[in-house]
């Protein structure tokens, strides 16, 4: 059976505890941390209200800048991307979450910087470094494809399948991200189909990043899906507002950023349990 969680990234200025308080609320299992600076966190600090909301952490979303870039042709950009995965990944290990999302070239690179076929190798080398280094923390890493206006490098699940297939580790699955699909993919849901063997986390969202039910995904195809290929691991929501600078809106007053937080939270696990049981039921 799925789990449901969320990302706290969307929760922005927030404290992790209301966060926490926020999904234990509307009845989600766990949290998806967001990895902007995973050597500064305090796994204990985090495990209190974890463990006082009876809340997990389902997976880490890594945040991969220039500086972090895993494919790049310069060896200290991409030594330093290695050193920020296996951060992400040590904090991953530290608070029990099995996934930790990977961008093997980092978001707003939309042209290489080498030869194509040299930085996919070089996604190859850095990805399969750090897959030994999770395999020991019993960590899972999940290759995302980005759509074509954040990322040259992948774009659909297909192509994140085969990055999978060359890095050539048993802890090296992708990620389906609804949103990125609805722009990528001509058949959302034949994607998911042709990918179940690679599939380990999905990231769920409405066609415009709005919550589930929202826009014009047909949620249960999707579920009908996903139970078909024998998908039981976790549905991470990713919600933004529809805004040109999302967070600002975000922080433009926390009554009003609260309402919206609690607004999204509540529509997405409630449609896509929705959707799931009549799946179910069909």
């Amino acid at each position: 059976m799925v789990k449901y969680s969320y990302n706290e990234l969307v929760y922005a200025d927030e404290s992790f505890e209301e966060g926490i308080e926020r999904v234990a609320k509307y009845g989600y299992e766990g949290i998806e941390l967001t990895g902007e600076d995973p050597a500064s966190v305090d796994a204990d600090e985090l495990k209190e209200p974890l463990d006082r909301f009876d809340v997990e952490v389902s997976s880490l979303c890594g945040i991969y800048t220039e500086e972090r870039d895993l494919s790049s042709p310069d060896p200290n950009t991409r030594a330093a991307g290695i050193r920020y995965l296996k951060e992400c990944i040590d904090l991953a290990a530290a608070v029990d979450a099995e996934i930790v999302g990977v961008g093997p070239s980092p978001v707003n690179k939309i042209y290489p910087d080498a030869d194509r076929e040299e930085e996919w190798q070089l996604a190859i080398d850095s990805i399969r470094e750090c897959a030994d280094y999770a395999a020991k923390e019993g960590v899972v890493l999940a290759i995302e494809p980005w759509n074509r206006y954040e990322t040259y490098f992948i774009n659909r699940l297909e192509q994140a399948v085969t990055l999978a297939e060359d890095v050539d580790r048993d802890n090296v699955g992708i990620r389906a991200d609804l949103f990125h699909m609805n722009i990528e993919e001509e058949s959302p849901v034949r994607a998911l189909r042709e990918a179940r063997d690679h599939l380990v986390h999905v990231h769920g969202a409405g066609t415009t990043r709005a919550a589930p039910g929202r826009g014009h995904y047909d949620w249960e195809e999707v579920a009908a899906t996903l139970q078909a290929i024998g998908y039981d691991g976790y549905i991470t929501f990713e919600l933004l507002p529809a805004a040109a600078d999302p967070f600002r809106v975000l922080e433009g007053g926390k009554d009003e950023a609260a309402a919206f937080y609690d607004q999204y939270t509540e529509e997405a696990i409630e449609e896509v349990r929705r959707a799931w049981d009549a799946a179910e039921a069909a």
